[in-house]
């Protein structure tokens, strides 16, 4: 794959990253841990990645409009970044420069997306990984979301954010 079609200064694996984030339209383990890992395959083009992200999460059209996979695929990916290299957290830092912004687009997802985006980010709070003025006005104004007390979640939050990385030992 050695082409010198360059794209828009496009990395040559941009294609592939990009195909990989568009085919997570539901909460599926296996994909979001392909993002995962090309994630942390191509860590020196972070900044793209988590451009593409927060664009995916604003633009991006999943399976009821969900934001779900999205949001834990920030989580898989931050998460696996700590279990790889604990001193530079160069995705926490760079989700975390626009994590109020990325919330914001989270909650204009459906109604019954509303809990488990209330889970992961108080989740969030207590790991300290994001800006502390940032996570105390989402975490002052998580209480206002609109939250579906009849839906029956189907899948459970520990399940899913063990989304296990494995293949990067």
């Amino acid at each position: 794959n050695n082409n010198n079609n360059n794209n828009n200064n496009k990395w040559s694996e941009y294609k592939q990253f990009e195909n990989a984030l568009n085919e997570c339209l539901t909460i599926s383990k296996s994909k979001i841990s392909i993002v995962t890992s090309l994630s942390m395959k191509y860590i020196s083009r972070y900044k793209d990645i988590v451009h593409l992200i927060e664009k995916f999460i604003r633009k991006g059209k999943t399976l009821n409009d969900t934001k779900l996979p999205q949001l834990f695929i920030i989580d898989s990916i931050c998460r696996a970044e700590i279990k790889e290299n604990n001193h530079n957290l160069k995705y926490i830092k760079r989700f975390g420069r626009n994590i109020d912004k990325t919330f914001n687009a989270l909650c204009r997802g459906p109604i019954s997306d509303k809990t488990q985006i209330k889970r992961v980010f108080t989740l969030w709070n207590k790991e300290h990984w994001f800006p502390k003025d940032k996570m105390k006005q989402i975490m002052s104004n998580i209480d206002n979301i609109q939250i579906d007390d009849n839906q029956q979640q189907q899948q459970s939050l520990p399940n899913l954010l063990n989304i296990d990385n494995n293949n990067h030992k």
